[in-house]
């Protein structure tokens, strides 16, 4: 569930190139809600990262510019897509968890300190990260496993053809291969396709979607038959959006059991899930926690 909206001095809305010695900036505060009325895409702002800085360095800057003094909110950090688990004691070891490389992502969700909502562990608008980035200094590129309700579907080829075409690397499989730890998944697939396989394996966190929008930290809810999906009210407003139904489709990202990063890309039926991959893009997904996609 998101917040106020923030002005941010912007180098520019929508998709913006890599840079070897500037890491993204963006503020996560806008509906889950792809194709609401006045959406916009938020600014993003290119912070120097020559050298690499711990999130921290980059927060206390960023909060004095948002608020000044003042303002009962919080910033709840997020980078290349993912709630860090962690501060990093030492900032030269590779890979401390909250160490900001040029190239990055960062985002910040704005929170209402009296907000009942969950954090969540990661977010999807910070796309193509985690996918596109490396997470560490020496940019390894952890692999990225699509993983179909049904190998060959629509949807299943047009997540392939997705990921080829903004030339990130994967590979298919079905919903049972756990093989490999280090892996960020995407599971695609209808949430009934998905759910079981959720209760038996590793993703039992993504279940929490099922919890009341105001409070499970992803903005909506879906119901545990997959048919009805619930946009949460706008914290302090009473009202929420009525349930969406068949030709839904959803997008969000969690930590799974072993705290990688893993995407769900799901619907109420097949059609949903056609139009939540159709939502996998850099402008339509920018700043948002999760997205939902109305049927046409």
């Amino acid at each position: 569930m998101l917040t106020t909206t923030v002005a941010l001095g912007a180098c520019g809305a929508g998709p913006r190139k890599a840079s070897t010695t500037t890491v993204d900036a963006i503020v996560a505060d806008r509906s889950v809600l792809v194709g609401a009325s006045g959406d916009r895409a938020p600014g993003v702002r290119g912070l120097n990262a020559r050298q690499a800085k711990p999130i921290a360095r980059f927060q206390s800057d960023f909060r004095s510019n948002l608020f000044g003094d003042g303002g009962e909110t919080k910033l709840i950090p997020f980078l290349n897509g993912v709630a860090p688990l962690k501060e990093a004691v030492d900032l030269k070891k590779e890979g401390a968890p909250d160490l900001v490389y040029a190239g990055d992502r960062i985002g910040w969700l704005v929170r209402d300190v009296s907000d009942p909502a969950a954090a969540p562990s990661a977010i999807v608008g910070l796309f193509p990260a985690p996918f596109s980035t490396r997470f560490t200094k020496k940019r390894r590129l952890i692999p990225t496993r699509l993983q179909c309700a049904t190998v060959g579907s629509p949807a299943c080829e047009a997540l392939e053809k997705t990921f080829v075409d903004l030339d990130l690397r994967s590979a298919t499989s079905n919903l049972q291969d756990t093989a490999g730890l280090n892996v960020i998944r995407v599971y695609v697939g209808s949430w009934t396709a998905l759910r079981s396989a959720f209760e038996r394996g590793r993703l039992t966190a993504a279940l929490g979607v099922e919890g009341a929008a105001e409070a499970n930290g992803f903005g909506f809810e879906v119901d545990a038959a997959g048919k009805n999906v619930r946009v949460a009210a706008k914290f302090g407003e009473s009202s929420s959006t009525p349930p969406l139904a068949a030709g839904t489709g959803f997008v969000f990202a969690i930590r799974d059991a072993a705290d990688a990063p893993a995407w769900v890309v799901s619907g109420t039926d097949d059609a949903g899930v056609l139009a939540a991959v159709g939502a996998l893009d850099q402008a339509q997904l920018a700043g948002r926690v999760s997205a939902v996609i109305p049927p046409r």
